[in-house]
C-alpha cells in the first residue's frame, strides 16, 4: 500500500499569518497556483481512493488540482470532517504577534518557575 498526503493550498488567512479554521476560508491567488501546480505535478498518479477534509479550503485545493489533473475528479473521492487540522484551542483566530507574546508570556513564566 502506497499513502500520500497533502495540505491544502495557501489561503487568504494564511496571508495573515492567522489560525483561522472557518469552514468558510477560501484559497489565495497563490493557494489556487500551488494546487494547479499539484494537480500538473500528480497528473500521471491514478488514487484508488481520494480523502479530503470537507473543509472549503480542502474542497478548493482538490477542485483546482482538476484543471491540471486530468481525471482526479472522477477518481473516488470521500469528503469526511474526519480528517480535519486538529484544535488549535485558544490559539484559533490569534494573529502572528498576538501568538508570540503570548509565546513570551508562557517561557517567562517557566523561567520563573
Amino acid at each position: 500500500m502506497e499513502l500520500w498526503f497533502l495540505r491544502h493550498a495557501r489561503t487568504i488567512a494564511n496571508n495573515f499569518r492567522s489560525m483561522d479554521r472557518s469552514l468558510n476560508d477560501r484559497l489565495s491567488p497563490v493557494g489556487i497556483k500551488q494546487a494547479l501546480v499539484t494537480g500538473k505535478r500528480l497528473a500521471k498518479e491514478k488514487f484508488d481512493e481520494i480523502y479530503v477534509s470537507d473543509l472549503n479550503r480542502s474542497k478548493e485545493t482538490l477542485a483546482n488540482m482538476g484543471h491540471t489533473h486530468p481525471d482526479i475528479l472522477q477518481q473516488n473521492i470521500i469528503i469526511t470532517p474526519m480528517i480535519r487540522e486538529r484544535d488549535w484551542g485558544t490559539e484559533v483566530d490569534l494573529g502572528s504577534e498576538e501568538l508570540v507574546q503570548k509565546n513570551k508570556r508562557f517561557w517567562a513564566h517557566l523561567q520563573a518557575v
